[in-house]
């Protein structure tokens, strides 16, 4: 249940804001490959290619409300069964 909650409250501060800050959200938070693949193109655009914290907090983004809903009730289908070791 924290990790829904978590996940909505991250979805509505992504929309709440605006257009650059909300760029630069995605860029910073996201998973972005090219960043990884080509640091030297990653280092003029202006990201990091030594920031990984994406490979986590990507796990937090979400496109839309569609992609949010249905990522959040698969969560908690199958969330507290996969978490117990358990087979659904």
């Amino acid at each position: 249940m924290i990790l829904i909650v978590a996940n909505i409250a991250v979805f509505f501060v992504q929309l709440g804001l605006p257009g650059n800050e909300a760029t630069r959200f995605l860029y910073t938070y996201a998973l972005v490959p090219a960043v990884y693949g080509h640091p030297d193109m990653a280092r003029q655009a202006g990201l990091d290619p030594d920031n990984y914290w994406p490979l986590l907090t990507n796990t937090f983004m979400h496109a839309g409300y569609l992609h949010l809903i249905v990522n959040m009730w698969t969560l908690w289908l199958f969330g507290a069964p996969v978490d117990r070791g358990v087979h659904p």
